[in-house]
């Protein structure tokens, strides 16, 4: 039961951020990263979920609230493909050692 008390508290967190109009002279989009972000920085402090699903459920939401076109939904997975290949590779070096 708590789980979902910590994990109710982080997508909430996000949601008002999200909903708050962003600050003056701040796009848009930067202000939806940071709530993002925070929503994320949460659920890894509170723990509702081991880390991988906190960053899985926050890049998920990231590609729902962030894409708006084909482009961005590309860049978004480039940047995911990138994190893999660098995981994959830092694995590779620690067990040819």
């Amino acid at each position: 039961m708590l789980q979902l008390w910590q994990l109710g508290f982080c997508v909430a967190l996000t949601v008002v951020l999200l909903l708050i109009p962003a600050p003056a002279g701040l796009p848009l989009v930067a202000w939806q990263i940071f709530a993002l972000y925070l929503g994320a920085m949460a659920g890894l402090m509170l723990r509702p979920f081991p880390e991988p699903v906190i960053f899985l459920l926050a890049i998920g939401s990231a590609g729902v609230v962030l894409s708006t076109s084909k482009e961005d939904q590309e860049l978004l997975l480039q940047g995911i493909l990138a994190q893999a290949r660098q995981h994959r590779d830092a694995l590779q070096i620690k067990h040819s050692e």
